[in-house]
C-alpha cells in the first residue's frame, strides 16, 4: 500500500503529526505500507491540488479539511479547520458514516495535533503511545507555547527547540520529509545528532544569538529613554517647559528624524504636541552636537551634515527646542 501524508509544512507539530501518523498507521492499519510526505502551506486561493492525492490512501494532518473523496484520513485541532460552511457540513456528514467517521477526526480542545492524534490512535485503535511520549510532550510545549519560562524559550537548550528552529528555517524541500520518519524512531537528541540535521544548526544559532543581542540592546536603550521622559516636567497642556538635552543610543543611521510627543486631553482627543529633531549617527570616533534646525529641514534629510561624526555608543540631542504648537 502506498500512503501519501500531507502535513503543515515548516511546523514542528506538523512534522511530529506526520511522523506519529506513520508509526500508528504502520503498527495498527497496514504493516507493509510505504509512505511519502508532502508539505502544505497557508496561501491565497486553493490550498489543495487534488492531482497530488495519488496514494492508495491520502492523509492530512495538522491542516485544514479537504472535502475531496480521495482523502481517507484527516486529523486537525485548529479552530479555523474548515474553509467554508460546506466543508464543515461535509465533515459532520462524514462522522455519521461508520466507515468515514473512523478515519477523520477534529477536536479544537487539544493543544497540538500530535497529542490529539495520539489520543485517537490509542483509544480507537489500541496504539501504544509510551515509546513516543517525549515527542507528544514537546509538541504540546512548542505548539502551545507552554514554556517553563521566557528564558527557556529564548535559550533553546532542549533538542526539540533546536529541531523547531531548523524545521522553521530550512529552505530545502527534501529536508523535512527526510526528518519525519526519524522523529518517532529515536529520541529527539539522537535525531538532532544526525549529520544532515546537525550541520544546519550552528549558523542558525549564531544568527539567533546576534539577533537576541540586538534586541537586548534595544530594550535597554528604550528603558533609558523612558526614564528620561518620566523625569521631564510637563505643563498642563502636555508639553515640556524648557529645552532638554538627552542621549540616544546609536541606531546605525545618519538622517534627521522628527519625534512627536503629546498628551491626550480628557475628552480623548489628541492634545497639543511638541516636535523634536534628532540625528541617528553612523559609527564614529568623536562627539559632535547637532546644530539647531527647523522641522522642515529635518524632514528632508541631514543636508550637508551627513559627514559629521558622533560616538559609537550614543548621539547627543543638542538643546531640543520644545515649543507649544
Amino acid at each position: 500500500m502506498r500512503v501519501r501524508v500531507f502535513y503543515h509544512d515548516k511546523c514542528f507539530d506538523g512534522a511530529c503529526s506526520a511522523s506519529l501518523f506513520t508509526r500508528f498507521h504502520r503498527e495498527c492499519v497496514a504493516k507493509d505500507a510505504t509512505y511519502e510526505y508532502h508539505g502544505l502551506v497557508h496561501r491565497a486561493g486553493a490550498l489543495f491540488d487534488e492531482s497530488e492525492f495519488t496514494g492508495d490512501e491520502n492523509a492530512i494532518v495538522d491542516f485544514k479539511y479537504s472535502s475531496s473523496p480521495k482523502i481517507t484520513w484527516w486529523f486537525d485541532h485548529h479552530l479555523s479547520a474548515f474553509l467554508t460552511p460546506q466543508d464543515q457540513q461535509g465533515f459532520q456528514a462524514c462522522k455519521q458514516d461508520p466507515v468515514c467517521g473512523r478515519h477523520k477526526f477534529f477536536d479544537p480542545d487539544y493543544t497540538s495535533c500530535t497529542s490529539f492524534l495520539a489520543h485517537i490512535a490509542a483509544t480507537e485503535f489500541g496504539f501504544d503511545t509510551k515509546p513516543v511520549a517525549e515527542l507528544i510532550h514537546w509538541a504540546d510545549i512548542v505548539d502551545g507555547a507552554q514554556y517553563e519560562s521566557p528564558e527557556s524559550a529564548v535559550e533553546m537548550a532542549a533538542p526539540a527547540m533546536k529541531l523547531t528552529l531548523i524545521i522553521e528555517s530550512t529552505q530545502d524541500p527534501e529536508f523535512i520529509p527526510r526528518l519525519i520518519p526519524l522523529l518517532t524512531s529515536m529520541p529527539l537528541a539522537e535525531v538532532l545528532s544526525q549529520p544532515f540535521v546537525a550541520e544546519l544548526l550552528p549558523p542558525l544559532l549564531s544568527r539567533r544569538a546576534r539577533r537576541n543581542h540586538l534586541l537586548r540592546h534595544h530594550r535597554s536603550s528604550s528603558r533609558r529613554l523612558q526614564q528620561v521622559h518620566s523625569l521631564l516636567p510637563l505643563s498642563q497642556c502636555g508639553v515640556f517647559h524648557r529645552p532638554v538635552e538627552v542621549e540616544l543610543p546609536h541606531q546605525g543611521c545618519s538622517r534627521l528624524q522628527s519625534l512627536d510627543q503629546s498628551q491626550s486631553r480628557k475628552d480623548g482627543e489628541p492634545g497639543p504636541g511638541v516636535r523634536a529633531l534628532w540625528r541617528r549617527w553612523p559609527r564614529a570616533r568623536r562627539s559632535h552636537q547637532l546644530p539647531a534646525r527647523s522641522s522642515r529641514q529635518g524632514t528632508r534629510g541631514c543636508g550637508g551634515d551627513c559627514g559629521r561624526t558622533a560616538p559609537e555608543s550614543s548621539v547627543r540631542l543638542n538643546k531640543i527646542r520644545l515649543n507649544k504648537k
